[in-house]
């Protein structure tokens, strides 16, 4: 709810209203919000780049459609155009993983540490 009252308050013509429904899409069923239903800006940041990707990548499926009756170097160039995305989507995707992967080990090393300093007292 909030999400669509703070929309509102840009000059978008026309308006942006987002649902319940739209907002469970956006948010990957919540996957991207923290507590409370809410997103911090990292978490933002993440949702607008994926309706960004998903966005970009319906208008290429667009135009390769209608390229098919234009210039072959047209849809030539388009269907670059479609892999190089899909390679950016996918280092990206990559990148999160990895990020993801060392968050875990460094809060594994911090859990190691607290160990180690246990034992030191004992």
């Amino acid at each position: 709810r909030e999400f669509c009252t703070q929309l509102r308050r840009f000059p978008f013509d026309p308006p942006i209203h987002i649902t319940a429904s739209d907002y469970e899409v956006i948010t990957q069923g919540g996957s991207l919000c923290c507590v409370g239903d809410e997103m911090d800006s990292a978490q933002f940041e993440r949702m607008v780049r994926i309706q960004l990707q998903a966005y970009v990548q319906k208008k290429a499926a667009d135009l390769l459609t209608l390229s098919r009756h234009l210039d072959p170097h047209v849809e030539s160039a388009l269907e670059t155009m479609k892999m190089v995305v899909v390679s950016q989507q996918r280092a990206e995707a990559a990148a999160e993983a990895a990020e993801g992967s060392l968050q875990g080990l460094e809060r594994s090393a911090q859990q190691m540490g607290s160990l180690l300093r246990g034992f030191r007292a004992e």
